[in-house]
């Protein structure tokens, strides 16, 4: 009884996804859109503010002032995320699925969705639940998506203008192919 208890406490996660899985599949009209529960407005803003609310609680101001003042830690996960996701996303994932025969404009929408900062509440959340550096979640979680809100239009004009670059390309060479053909 005691090494289940014990399971449950360390796995509170993990069961906590497993109950909320199964009640939506036996109460699916719950969390239905326009349902009881709201929840194009309740997890839309009021769950965000809930997590930022009780993660702070259980700060102390020194964890959150030690947080923020590890700036290569913010430069090194804010790097991570905001540039080499999206590129490894557009130059190694993307391209293998669609070899993979996934259609185009799917691997393009992984390429404007990787360009995206990472949600906030589940940033938090995981970290939390791994035991991780809960103050640095925080901050990171708040400072990439205010940064996102720059980095993110940019790399996805980066990413129109790479694949128009390369959809330009692949007509020319097609062009004199025809044309080394026709001659």
């Amino acid at each position: 009884r005691r090494r289940r208890r014990a399971a449950l406490r360390k796995n509170w996660m993990l069961v906590g996804v497993g109950v909320a899985i199964l009640s939506a599949k036996a109460f699916p009209t719950l969390g239905a859109k326009g349902g009881p529960l709201r929840p194009e407005v309740t997890v839309k803003y009021g769950a965000v503010a809930l997590i930022f609310f009780l993660s702070g609680l259980g700060l102390r101001p020194r964890q959150l002032a030690g947080a923020v003042a590890n700036v290569p830690l913010h430069a090194l996960i804010q790097t991570f995320t905001l540039v080499a996701v999206p590129l490894f996303v557009r130059g190694a994932v993307a391209p293998a699925l669609e070899s993979a025969g996934l259609e185009r404009w799917l691997c393009e929408g992984l390429v404007a969705v990787a360009c995206l900062p990472p949600p906030v509440s589940s940033a938090v959340i995981l970290t939390k639940a791994a035991g991780g550096n809960e103050a640095a979640a925080i901050f990171n979680s708040a400072f990439g998506s205010l940064l996102g809100v720059l980095v993110t239009p940019l790399e996805l004009v980066a990413a129109v203008e790479t694949r128009a670059a390369e959809i330009a390309l692949s007509r020319r060479g097609r062009r004199r192919r025809f044309l080394k053909i026709a001659t």
